[in-house]
C-alpha cells in the first residue's frame, strides 16, 4: 500500500512538473532570414552570436544566459565553415595542378583535407580541457586566442593569426582586381592602373570600419555572389571543354624534372592556406546549441568543401590545360568575354563582402593591444595608421608578381603554425595538465603530422622563395652578374 501511495505521488509530481514545463515561456523559432544570416559569415563575425567584447569564459556581457544558450545548430555552423571556406582560392586550383601534375595534386588536397580534419578534432578537444579544468560549461572558451591564452602562448599565436589575416587582405586584393578586370569589356587594360586608382580607395574605405552593422545589411548579396562565383565557374569550365585551343593543350602528370620536392611543398602549402579558417573553429563552436558536435562538423564541411575544390581544379585544368591562367576567372574571361563576366561579378561582390572582415578582425585585435591614441578608434593616428597599413599592403601586392609563391612564402611558415603544430602542442599540453595520458596511435598520427608540417615548413618555404625570387628577376640578375665575373676572370687569365 505504502509502495502504491508513493508510486501515486511521484506521477502525481512528475505531472505537475511537466505541466509547469509546458507553461515555461520558449524562445520563438528564428525565421529562415535570420537563420541564413545567423549562418553567415558576416554574420558569424559581426552578428549576435559571437562576444568580440563579452568575457573571456561564461556568457558575453550584457547576454541573458537563455538567450545565449540558444545557439546555431549543426546545419547552421557547418554553412558558416563552409562559406569561409570557399572564396578566392578556388581560382587558383587549377594552376597549380597545371605546376605540380595531376597525378600528385588530387592526392595532396585530399592528404591537406584529412591533416585539417584531425588538427579541428584536437582543437576542439583542446578547448573541452580548458573547459573542465575551469568548470566551465560547454562553449565557454569563444577564441583562439583564448586557447593559446590557456597555454601562455598568446603573443605567439597573436603574431601567426594576424601575418595570415594581412596575406588574405592581400590575395583579396589582387583577386579583386583580375575580378574587376574581368568585368571591363576592354581587352587589353592596366592591372596596377585598376589596383592603385579603384581597388585601393575601396580598400581604404572598408579599413575605416568601425562596427559591422551596417555590412551585416548585405550578408546576403555576399553568400549570392558566392553562388554566382560558383557556377559561373563550373560552366566556364564546362565552355572550356568543347572550345578549340590555339596551341593545343598539354598535360603534364608529375612536376618539372628536378622540382619534384619544391613543388609538392608549394602544393602542399597552398592546400593548407586553403583551409586557413581553421582557427575559428572554438568561435564557431561556443556559437552552436551542442558544441560537443563541433569535430563532425569540421569534417563534414571540409570533406564537401574539398569535394568541391576537388571538381573545379580537375574540371579547370581538364578543360584549359597546363597552360591555364593563375586565375581561373581571367581565364574564363579571356576565353569567352561575355561569359566571363558572370564568375567575374560573383568574386567581386564575395570579396567586396568578405574583406572588410578580415580588416575589422585585425584592426579589433591589434587596437585591444592598448589605449593609447594610435590603438583607440576614431582618433586621426587611428585612421592615419589603417589608411598607411593599405597603402603598405597595396605596394606588396603590387610589386609581388606570383599568387602562388606569395601564398606558399606565408602558408609554409604561419599557416602550418596556425593549422598543424599549434592544435598538436595544444593537445599534448593540456593533456599533461590533467594528467590525462594520450594515447599510443593518437601520439603516433600526431607525431607523423608533426614531421609533415616540418616538411612542408622546409620544402615549401625554399621552393616559394626560388619562385618568387625567380618571377621578381632576382636570379636572372644574379646569373649575369655571375656570368660578367667570369667573363672578367677569363679575360684576366687570357692576358
Amino acid at each position: 500500500l505504502k509502495c502504491r501511495l508513493l508510486g501515486s505521488a511521484f506521477c502525481a509530481a512528475r505531472c505537475t512538473m511537466e505541466s509547469l514545463e509546458v507553461r515555461q515561456p520558449t524562445l520563438a523559432r528564428p525565421s529562415i532570414v535570420k537563420r541564413i544570416w545567423r549562418a553567415s559569415v558576416a554574420g558569424y563575425f559581426g552578428g549576435e552570436q559571437i562576444a568580440l567584447g563579452g568575457t573571456s569564459f561564461g556568457e558575453p556581457e550584457g547576454k541573458p544566459e537563455q538567450e545565449a544558450a540558444a545557439g546555431i545548430t549543426r546545419q547552421e555552423a557547418w554553412t558558416n565553415l563552409v562559406l569561409a571556406l570557399i572564396g578566392g582560392m578556388v581560382c587558383l586550383l587549377p594552376n597549380i595542378m597545371g605546376q605540380c601534375g595531376y597525378l600528385l595534386s588530387p592526392p595532396l588536397l585530399l592528404l591537406s583535407a584529412l591533416v585539417i580534419i584531425r588538427m579541428g578534432g584536437l582543437i576542439c578537444q583542446a578547448c573541452e580541457l580548458v573547459e573542465e579544468s575551469t568548470n566551465a560549461r560547454p562553449g565557454s572558451l569563444n577564441s583562439y586566442e583564448e586557447l593559446a591564452r590557456a597555454v601562455n602562448m598568446y603573443k605567439v599565436v597573436l603574431v601567426t593569426k594576424n601575418t595570415v589575416m594581412i596575406a588574405c587582405i592581400m590575395l583579396s586584393q589582387t583577386f579583386l582586381t583580375g575580378a574587376l578586370v574581368g568585368l571591363i569589356p576592354v581587352k587589353k587594360v592596366s592591372k596596377p592602373l585598376l589596383r592603385w586608382s579603384v581597388i585601393m580607395p575601396m580598400f581604404c574605405v572598408m579599413a575605416l570600419l568601425k562596427d559591422l552593422t551596417q555590412l551585416s545589411k548585405f550578408a546576403s548579396l555576399g553568400m549570392m555572389g558566392l553562388a554566382v562565383e560558383l557556377l559561373g565557374l563550373l560552366i566556364g569550365c564546362l565552355l572550356g571543354s568543347f572550345m578549340e585551343h590555339d596551341p593545343p593543350k598539354s598535360y603534364s602528370m608529375m612536376p618539372p624534372e628536378g622540382h619534384l620536392s619544391s613543388m609538392v611543398g608549394i602544393t602542399l602549402s597552398a592546400f593548407i592556406f586553403a583551409f586557413a579558417i581553421l582557427a575559428t573553429v572554438p568561435s564557431v563552436r561556443a556559437q552552436m546549441q551542442k558544441p560537443d558536435e563541433m569535430p563532425l562538423v569540421v569534417r563534414d564541411a571540409i570533406l564537401f568543401t574539398v569535394l568541391l575544390y576537388e571538381i573545379i581544379m580537375t574540371w579547370g585544368y581538364a578543360a584549359y590545360g597546363e597552360q591555364v591562367n593563375e586565375h581561373l576567372v581571367l581565364q574564363i574571361s579571356e576565353s569567352f568575354p561575355v561569359f566571363g563576366t558572370v564568375p567575374s561579378l560573383g568574386l567581386f561582390v564575395n570579396g567586396a563582402i568578405t574583406t572588410p572582415l578580415f580588416f575589422y578582425c585585425l584592426f579589433s585585435v591589434l587596437e585591444a593591444t592598448g589605449a593609447d591614441a594610435c590603438r583607440t578608434q576614431g582618433t586621426p593616428p587611428n585612421t592615419v595608421a589603417r589608411l598607411l597599413l593599405v597603402l603598405i599592403l597595396t605596394t606588396a601586392g603590387w610589386a609581388m608578381p606570383g599568387l602562388l609563391a606569395v601564398i606558399g612564402v606565408f602558408s609554409s611558415v604561419f599557416c602550418v603554425c596556425n593549422n598543424i603544430w599549434f592544435p598538436i602542442l595544444f593537445y599534448h599540453k593540456l593533456r599533461r595538465r590533467a594528467q590525462h595520458p594520450v594515447p599510443a596511435m593518437s601520439l603516433a598520427l600526431n607525431a607523423i603530422i608533426a614531421i609533415l608540417g616540418v616538411l612542408v615548413f622546409i620544402y615549401g618555404l625554399r621552393g616559394s622563395l626560388e619562385e618568387l625570387s625567380k618571377e621578381m628577376g632576382w636570379n636572372a640578375s644574379s646569373n649575369s652578374s655571375n656570368a660578367t665575373n667570369s667573363s672578367n676572370a677569363t679575360n684576366v687569365v687570357a692576358h
